[in-house]
């Protein structure tokens, strides 16, 4: 009896970046060891995308075939892809500017559970999305995943963890003097600082947490069907 040829892990990045230099990497090392996986990441940064740039930056002489970018909207990219076809998909720091829509917070809800129902539909049996979100809207996301069908385990990411990644802002408020650094920025640069040093206080005290610098704390949640 002739078995089956196996079928490769297919891995879905949302909001790889400008330059998408982890799953540069990844597929780089899993076509290096003959490793049957193959990745896609999907950025509206990617419309500039610097693929000789990129490749120098990972150290990686050519870029992977086992790797496939796309420049634009991750929802719409997933929305297209086979039922069933991924095993994993990831999206870092990224749900969190769909739903915090400031214009429209119902839309913003709205394209958040759509993206939600896309990975769904995407992920293959047993296959497993990953997020990071900021600790801010832990309690809304849980909710908001429970709602779309999904099993939900969260919990705070590392510094240890944090720093397998290429990403400096993860990097960044993975520890307590990044995430001051980041709730300090962002009041220098508010028109009213006062009442935006009011606006985040508030905040922190609505999410019950002790500082507000913890507000940005990344957390990690992997969601199954």
């Amino acid at each position: 009896m002739v078995s089956k040829p196996k079928k490769p892990f297919r891995v879905f990045e949302a909001g790889a970046g400008k330059f998408p230099i982890d799953l540069i990497k990844k597929a780089a090392r899993s076509e290096r060891l003959g490793k049957k996986r193959e990745f896609i990441g999907v950025d509206y940064d990617l419309f500039s995308y610097n693929l000789e740039a990129a490749l120098k930056q990972a150290k990686v002489g050519k870029s992977p075939k086992n790797l496939r970018t796309s420049a634009g909207c991750a929802i719409r990219v997933l929305e297209k892809l086979p039922k069933e076809s991924q095993n994993l998909v990831f999206a870092g720091l990224v749900v969190h500017q769909i739903f915090l829509n400031k214009s429209s917070p119902a839309r913003g809800v709205m394209e958040a559970k759509r993206f939600l129902s896309a990975a769904k539909r995407a992920l293959a049996p047993n296959g497993r999305l990953v997020l990071i979100q900021h600790l801010k809207d832990r309690a809304f996301f849980e909710q908001l995943a429970k709602e779309g069908g999904f099993r939900v385990y969260s919990r705070e990411l590392t510094e240890a963890e944090a720093k397998k990644s290429e990403s400096p802002f993860l990097n960044q408020i993975a520890t307590s003097k990044g995430r001051e650094e980041v709730v300090k920025e962002t009041i220098r640069r508010a028109a009213n600082q006062a009442q935006k040093a009011q606006e985040i206080q508030d905040l922190a005290q609505e999410r019950n947490v002790k500082s507000p610098y913890d507000l940005h704390k990344p957390i990690l949640f992997i969601l199954r069907k």
